[in-house]
């Protein structure tokens, strides 16, 4: 991914404030209306991953959730844990 916060449209693939600067990222849900992402981005020399939600709302898009810093998070565990659930529950 590139490491512009731009798509090939010129918009900006993930509406952060002007607070973070844009490192990468990728999309877990993209809609229309909705936006859910792991995003890494920086602050001064310190950069972080974050897991942010976005929902549209009339043209604008309002941050739903942006105050999870997911750096320390065990992925390896999640994963398996989502697994096990999925599984368990018969989700696809």
């Amino acid at each position: 991914m590139s490491s512009e916060n731009f798509d090939e449209n010129g918009e900006k693939k993930y509406p952060l404030s002007d607070f973070y600067t844009y490192v990468d990222g990728f999309d877990i849900v993209r809609t229309g209306s909705k936006i859910v992402a792991i995003v890494i981005v920086a602050q001064g020399s310190q950069k972080s991953m974050r897991l942010y939600a976005w929902r549209k709302k009339g043209e604008d898009w309002k941050v739903g959730l942006a105050r999870m810093d997911a750096t320390r998070w065990n992925w390896q565990e999640i994963n398996e844990k989502v697994s096990e659930l999925k599984t368990k529950y018969s989700l696809s």
